[in-house]
């Protein structure tokens, strides 16, 4: 393993930092099958065998995502949640729970971030396309799926082979959310090659009006010069580093001192308190039509995550 500027690196996993990650950080994460999640040609391959498109072999994952999504998008949508749903991963990933992250940013469509948080005490995965941005919570984490996530009922799943900045052009708040926080805080990416450099090009100051980012690291599986010089010249401190490796470092390096003052007590989480009452992991809530409540059925869960109506209540 090498680290550019480790002992800076290692000062802000007790300071705070944001982490974006890609398709590489979750490679020891499974389906219900026990089968690892598949990223980029891997994909690729199961789509073309799965809905018989050897005639369209050609095209580009995003392409092959785009006349699914036009043509069959139901059956579609529910491999991508079958696929894309995480029912194990390997026990290191806790050790991402010990480092002081403020925002995590992912183009992945996995659930594996609400996973890795649900039985942690200490933090909580606060989605920002559900609930905003957090204020002065130092328990949550806020969470922004670029993509999409089949943690949510509804909502677009994208494949796209777009810069970042053109797939925010109808959502500008969140693209000044992300370009914010890469300006105010240190930013590691972890999960992305040469590959996908398009995306991580769009985050480059020269694309944000020439505003400095804070440092950036980035995780690269292998020592590729050409990466490592691609990668230099917008500004990134190089790791060299698998993601297990990585995940083991972390846990090398966790620090409690950052979580609490002295002077904290620990309280018991009211989840396990009270089970009954506690609001549910939104991976877990069963959806419904919108239009039940409406019909009069009672409220549920899936009405108050949905965005699609409110409830007011009279004393």
């Amino acid at each position: 393993m090498e680290i550019q500027n480790e002992n800076l690196l290692l000062e802000y996993f007790k300071s705070g930092l944001n982490l974006f990650i890609g398709s590489g950080f979750s490679v020891a994460a499974f389906d219900k099958n026990e089968q690892p999640l598949p990223a980029g040609s891997n994909l690729k391959e199961e789509l073309i065998a799965t809905f018989q498109l050897d005639r369209l072999e050609n095209l580009s994952l995003s392409q092959l995502s785009t006349i699914l999504e036009s043509q069959r998008r139901d059956s579609f949508y529910q491999f991508l949640k079958n696929r894309f749903s995480v029912y194990s991963f390997d026990k290191k990933y806790s050790s991402v729970c010990g480092i002081n992250l403020k925002s995590i940013f992912t183009t992945n469509i996995d659930d594996l971030i609400y996973k890795i948080y649900a039985k942690d005490n200490n933090f909580y995965v606060n989605d920002l396309t559900i609930r905003g941005p957090s204020h002065n919570d130092k328990s949550a984490i806020d969470y922004i799926p670029l993509h999409g996530t089949v943690a949510h009922k509804e909502g677009r799943l994208v494949f796209a082979d777009l810069d970042i900045a053109g797939a925010f052009s109808s959502d500008p708040d969140k693209w000044h959310f992300l370009t914010g926080r890469l300006q105010h805080l240190p930013t590691v990416f972890w999960g992305y090659g040469l590959n996908d450099a398009g995306v991580l090009q769009a985050l480059s100051p020269s694309s944000v009006k020439l505003r400095e980012h804070k440092e950036k690291w980035i995780v690269l599986r292998k020592k590729d010069e050409s990466a490592i010089q691609f990668f230099r010249a917008i500004d990134f401190n190089i790791i060299i580093s698998d993601t297990l490796e990585f995940l083991d470092y972390l846990g090398e390096h966790n620090s409690i001192e950052w979580k609490y003052d002295s002077s904290d007590q620990k309280i018991d989480n009211t989840c396990d308190l009270f089970p009954n009452y506690a609001v549910p992991n939104l991976s877990e809530i069963p959806v419904r039509p919108i239009m039940s409540f409406y019909k009069g059925a009672a409220p549920t869960w899936s009405d108050i995550f949905s965005g699609k109506g409110t409830v007011n209540y009279s004393v």
